[in-house]
């Protein structure tokens, strides 16, 4: 931008560019600025731009900050020879929207006679008079249109809010943007995205790591919405958004709508009390994931030593012949001591399996999931706030110096711990939604084969598990188990153990 001069005494300017929200980008200012320069004369000997940096602050509050702009300020009050150094701007507005920051530049200005011109508003000879009162209105002129569009935009995101609309911007993962009959932009359940979440809330249940759901999602064919693989810090984000539950957050708290039941007017991904317990989980500093390992068996850390209850792992050893060759085979052994328990995995799996479609076959079903005592999610939600409500008084207690160090530490540590036995009530209470997807089911084996392949099926499959019964692999007897026949694989089930979840009332 330099006008290039051998005369010394030319005049000399700073180019002040700024951007925050308003339409005037930088390439539009300087291009501005630079014709400026031409009708004015001299040389920019520098060029200082702030970035997404506001020059507005409300009254009472701290000033905002601008790295650029106090640059300016203390190339301004360098002394140097020649006229005094003159300020370049696009708006008097790019300078200031707070009027008690207009008077530190005034005083600056005026002491050193230095010359500000703008393209839009014009010059200001700020040790003059006049120059200073159209400086100051001019800056109160801006801190009004900010303060004016502040309120407007405040009243429509209350509006919003109300009414259980989506505020806008980028939208989230799980849903996809359409328009109604009305015309109205709406938010509706994305079906691939949204399957994914609800199935990573339930993951989160089960013990699943973030690293797991996130390779899921990925084997999915899954972006978020910068168009990359998922990573578990990015996982986490979308499992803990309220909106996922159909609730409208505004301004970071959960807001009542006018709708009814006070929800969002978006369809929920999940239940309230499943994404409730999902996020206590996420945000629970002592949380440890059961399964950061992804299983790749059916029963590994689900099926139980007989001897001392230890969950099994897989092992694989080599069963040789005589003439030495032989091939590996994968078994279930105590995870404490292979010598109290070992079965061969897939013959164990088989077996299992079939039990499991036989009770699934069975009437009773529906009843073992509707008729047991159902859970007290709203009275488990009314003490989990009431815990909260407490901690926060107690620690704004401590905050004011109303209490002692040691009486806060004892109370904090008692609330805490109420806090977490609730959340795991709430946790322990939502654990069977997958059983919920058993239901109607006419063909057992075949979608059980639908989920066979892949990380997801295997999660499902083992949920079931978990919530129908519990195996108990004793040590097999020596010899030959009754029945066999040549052929056959000498699998001992007089030693499995079953541990069923029973109905009401059997």
């Amino acid at each position: 931008m330099a006008a290039s001069t051998p005369d010394t005494q030319v005049q000399e300017w700073v180019a002040y560019l700024r951007k925050s929200k308003g339409h005037a980008g930088i390439d539009r200012q300087r291009r501005d600025v630079q014709v400026l320069l031409q009708r004015r004369g001299g040389r920019v000997i520098e060029e200082i731009v702030d970035i997404d940096a506001t020059a507005f602050s409300k009254p009472g509050q701290q000033r905002a900050h601008r790295d650029g702009y106090q640059k300016m300020l203390d190339l301004l009050r360098t002394e140097r020879g020649g006229p005094p150094l003159g300020i370049l701007a696009w708006h008097a507005d790019r300078l200031h929207r707070n009027p008690a920051e207009v008077e530190d530049f005034i005083a600056i200005c005026a002491a050193g006679q230095h010359p500000v011109e703008t393209v839009r508003s014009g010059g200001y000879e700020l040790w003059t008079p006049t120059g200073r009162k159209r400086l100051r209105a001019d800056a109160n002129e801006a801190a009004y249109e900010v303060e004016h569009l502040i309120d407007r935009v405040t009243a429509a995101m209350e509006e919003l809010a109300r009414e259980g609309r989506w505020k806008g911007g980028q939208v989230p993962f799980g849903y996809r943007l359409e328009t109604d009959d009305d015309g109205m932009r709406v938010l509706r359940p994305h079906p691939e995205e949204a399957e994914a979440v609800r199935w990573g809330t339930i993951a989160v249940l089960q013990g699943f790591s973030l690293g797991h759901i996130a390779r899921e999602w990925n084997r999915r064919g899954l972006k978020n919405r910068a168009g990359r693989p998922w990573i578990p810090s990015n996982v986490r984000r979308v499992l803990l958004r309220a909106s996922n539950a159909g609730l409208r957050v505004h301004r970071g708290e959960i807001f009542e709508t006018s709708l009814e039941g006070g929800k969002a007017a978006w369809e929920p991904l999940v239940s309230e009390e499943l994404w409730k317990a999902a996020s206590g989980i996420l945000v629970d500093p002592d949380r440890r994931t059961q399964l950061g390992v992804t299983p790749k068996w059916f029963g590994s850390g689900l099926y139980l030593c007989g001897v001392c209850r230890a969950p099994l792992s897989i092992g694989s050893s080599r069963a040789l012949k005589r003439d030495g060759s032989g091939k590996y085979r994968n078994s279930y052994r105590c995870r404490r001591s292979g010598k109290h328990t070992s079965r061969d995995a897939e013959n164990l799996d088989a077996y299992v399996e079939k039990v499991l479609f036989a009770r699934l076959r069975r009437p009773d079903l529906l009843r073992l999931i509707t008729e047991e005592t159902p859970p007290d999610l709203a009275g488990m939600r009314a003490r989990l706030e009431t815990e909260e409500k407490e901690l926060a008084a107690w620690r704004r207690l401590a905050k004011e110096g109303k209490v002692s160090a040691v009486a806060f530490a004892e109370s904090e540590q008692g609330v805490l711990s109420r806090i977490r036995s609730i959340k795991a009530e709430m946790v322990a209470a939502v654990r069977s939604p997958v059983l919920a997807d058993l239901v109607g089911i006419e063909d057992i084996e075949a979608v059980w084969e639908t989920k066979r392949d892949d990380a997801a099926g295997l999660a499902w499959r083992r949920a079931v598990l978990q919530e129908l019964v519990t195996v108990v692999v004793y040590p097999a007897k020596r010899g030959k188990p009754k029945g066999w026949r040549p052929g056959e694989p000498a699998f001992d089930w007089e030693s499995i153990g079953l541990e069923w979840r029973l109905p009401r009332g059997t």
